[in-house]
């Protein structure tokens, strides 16, 4: 059986019509932005889906260790957790699910 369509194509050249369709949409206000408590539920969702099938949980714990170990990198970030200043996240970070990453990144 032959492969057609997206199927057939170098798996970078999918990857950058889908990044172009992506900011098509966002860019005529088509794209749908989650909310907050919208995140929320579905990461619940995906979670406890996750969490139900073999080896889901230890799949889980090596992420959670990746970003725990990314979010420790950040030493002044961590000061600032510890003395209780560290801002919660707000506009594009609390929506985009990077942060605190994003905010490790930015401060170099």
């Amino acid at each position: 059986m032959s492969r057609k369509g997206f199927a057939s194509m170098d798996p970078e050249r999918v990857k950058e019509i889908a990044s172009q369709g992506g900011k098509a949409s966002a860019a005529s206000g088509r794209a749908h932005r989650f909310t907050p408590e919208e995140a929320r539920r579905a990461g619940a969702l995906g979670g406890r889906v996750v969490s139900t099938r073999p080896g889901g949980r230890e799949h889980m714990a090596a992420i959670g260790q990746r970003g725990g170990i990314a979010v420790s990198s950040d030493r002044e970030h961590m000061r600032e957790i510890a003395r209780g200043e560290a801002d919660e996240p707000e506009g594009e970070e609390a929506s985009s699910g990077t942060w605190p990453i994003s905010r490790r990144v930015s401060n170099g």
